[in-house]
């Protein structure tokens, strides 16, 4: 049996449960499963509409406590989400969603068999474990050891170290960078482990490494799309220029996640350091992956060495400017003095007051109204709904 979490107003459910309702009808005359649908609509009609494209039981809509319930059970934590159990009610896999959308039909052949598609194994002590990330040939989920991409960006093409021995590729194939490793800055920005990419500068002529020798660097990742970063760009734009102009041994690289070239070259012209060429996308994956870039925009500052000097470079500009440039260029982290809550930047926060952005000092926010956030002055005006007093962000640094 398996048990789908799913709603009518989910873009991502819309596309996976007709490919599921395929499958189901396909496999079930020959197998002993079942699907139970668990809503996530906001309403019976929702409820009703959804449910007559599908060909599997349900629990009532009404039934609310018992859905919550299931959710917390099996800690659902985003839609749709299929989740196979085994007939004694423990769990065969989480990865249902994933392992239907790439063996559809035979997907559930092998649950009824008490299998499931991904496969693993315990990691040695010297192996990196990838997690979420699946071998496209052998289906090792997550992968153990070293990890192979295509460099001419297949979809989704990750392959093992078994797999990489044995199968014959299209394309060629680049090893991860395991993030508990050191690399030199060579090893970080080259195609195949040995030919260094060639950087664009600001006149869009392609530079080599030998450009930044002896520098510090900036991996500057950020995107056109992205508010926060187009807010953050000017600032460290501002700062770069002092910096040059005083002759400090620092320089950055621009690593875009724009989703198309025009966006990237349009974005790039506004910068006036370097950047890593648009095509070079399975470099840009690679790094990101190494650094665990999460969200942007995000400044990685490394030594000349290739070594990271610290993961912290945006929340540095944000709060000492000049100095951290400073500091960086001699091999420096930086020391911050302790900041004082009525004195704290919250960078795209704005208040819905006064139209304070950013929102300098204690923020109040109204989880009634919704993203919705106060100064004091305006807190101090009155609110009709409860506020609650948001913590300044520790400074949980895990540079190196």
């Amino acid at each position: 049996m398996s048990m789908l979490d799913s709603a009518h107003w989910c873009p991502p459910c819309a596309g996976f449960t007709p490919k599921l309702a395929a499958a189901y009808k396909q496999a079930t005359a020959d197998t002993s499963f079942d699907i139970v649908f668990v809503s996530s609509d906001e309403d019976q009609s929702s409820f009703d509409e959804y449910y007559k494209e599908m060909p599997w039981k349900a629990i009532p809509f009404e039934d609310r406590n018992l859905a919550e319930k299931l959710g917390e059970k099996y800690e659902i934590e985003g839609i749709p989400s299929l989740i196979i159990l085994k007939p004694n009610g423990t769990i065969l896999t989480t990865d249902g969603v994933a392992e239907l959308t790439l063996k559809g039909s035979d997907a559930i052949g092998k649950w009824a068999k008490g299998q499931s598609i991904f496969w693993s194994r315990a990691a040695q002590p010297s192996e990196y474990t990838w997690e979420d990330i699946a071998c496209e040939n052998c289906n090792m989920k997550p992968i153990i050891g070293d990890r192979y991409v295509c460099v001419s960006q297949c979809e989704n093409y990750d392959i093992c170290h078994d797999c990489k021995q044995k199968t014959v590729h299209e394309h060629d194939l680049i090893k991860y960078l395991i993030p508990s490793e050191k690399y030199s800055l060579k090893e970080l920005l080259s195609g195949d482990g040995n030919d260094q990419i060639l950087l664009l500068d600001k006149n869009n002529q392609k530079v080599t490494l030998d450009s930044l020798k002896n520098k510090y660097l900036g991996l500057y990742f950020s995107a056109h799309w992205c508010p926060p970063c187009r807010y953050f760009t000017p600032e460290l734009t501002k700062l770069y220029n002092e910096a040059i102009d005083a002759n400090l041994a620092f320089d950055i690289i621009f690593v875009s996640s724009d989703e198309d070239k025009e966006s990237f070259e349009n974005y790039f012209n506004e910068m006036p350091w370097k950047a890593l060429p648009y095509e070079n996308r399975t470099i840009k994956n690679r790094l990101a992956a190494y650094y665990n870039i999460e969200g942007i925009p995000s400044l990685i500052i490394i030594k000349p060495s290739g070594e990271t000097l610290t993961k912290k470079g945006r929340r540095d500009i944000g709060r000492s400017k000049l100095r951290a440039i400073e500091a960086w260029s001699h091999g420096e982290s930086v020391k911050h003095e302790p900041i004082k809550p009525e004195e704290h930047n919250w960078g795209t926060v704005t208040c819905d007051g006064c139209k304070m952005d950013p929102l300098i000092g204690l923020r109040y926010y109204c989880s009634t109204c919704g993203n919705y956030d106060l100064c004091q002055s305006c807190k101090d005006k009155g609110h009709e709904h409860e506020l609650k007093l948001i913590d300044i962000p520790e400074d949980d640094d895990d540079d190196e």
